[in-house]
């Protein structure tokens, strides 16, 4: 995933924020509310392995349970053609 996209289903890309194993996380605005966020997407070379799909929505299934003013809160997971998101 080397070019950053500019509009992922309802959030228009503002920036990259960083990159790690399985993915990159995107500074994003939601359309229809304004709102900020962070958006991550599974590097989409892994997304056709089965292995990492399932440890990239159990870290999901993980961040959801977080709760703390020092993590942020995780408010969807979804798919964007074929690429695993939250």
């Amino acid at each position: 995933m080397n070019e950053t996209p500019r509009q992922i289903g309802p959030y228009r890309i503002l920036g990259r924020i960083g990159t790690g194993g399985m993915g990159v996380v995107y500074r994003a605005q939601r359309t229809d509310s304004g709102e900020t966020l962070a958006l991550k997407l599974m590097r989409s070379d892994l997304a056709e392995d089965s292995t990492f799909v399932r440890r990239f929505h159990r870290e999901a299934d993980i961040a959801r349970k977080l709760s703390s003013p020092n993590v942020v809160k995780l408010l969807d997971v979804g798919d964007q053609n074929g690429v695993p998101t939250w």
